[in-house]
């Protein structure tokens, strides 16, 4: 399969995360690139993995849950991303030391939480997938276009401006 990559730099512009954390997740197996050219080379779902770490972390949760919740993220609803992007409902990722569930409202959420005795932690998946600029709306097949990259950087610049 034919996939866009990204390079460090560029995945440092799309998720905000420094070169030194992609450094070390990579060195401790947690987001591990592809090499090209003694390069690190990111596929669009290690984008997603690092903006979820970062998400993980800014919530406090110990790295060693944060590479929990990633593994089994990868199983239950990694398959399901683009639909998730392309659908008009809010998607949760709740988050606890027990386990992790995903919701698809608000209602489901306040539901959820109300059963958990435990802090739990609220991620928004829509939220997530939208600071990616898109790479996850159209189908896995297909490689993201030039205009996803172009999207993704207007974005960075406005930001910044």
């Amino acid at each position: 399969m034919n996939q866009q990559r990204f390079s460090t730099q560029e995945v440092t512009r799309l998720t905000g995360a420094t070169a030194r954390q992609l450094q070390w997740w990579d060195e401790i197996s947690l987001v591990v690139p592809a090499r090209e050219a003694n390069r690190r080379a990111y596929f669009p779902e290690q984008i997603l993995d690092v903006q979820l770490m970062l998400e993980l972390r800014r919530s406090h949760l110990p790295l060693e849950t944060a590479q929990r919740v990633l593994r089994s993220f990868h199983g239950k609803a990694m398959p399901h991303l683009a639909e998730v992007a392309r659908s008009r409902q809010k998607h949760f990722l709740l988050v606890n030391e027990s386990g992790q569930w995903i919701v698809h409202s608000a209602e489901a959420l306040m539901e959820q939480v109300a059963r958990v005795a435990q802090p739990i932690y609220v991620i928004s998946l829509r939220e997530v997938l939208g600071r990616l600029g898109g790479l996850f709306v159209q189908s896995p097949q297909k490689r993201p276009s030039q205009r996803v990259l172009s999207f993704a950087k207007e974005k960075e610049v406005r930001r910044a401006g």
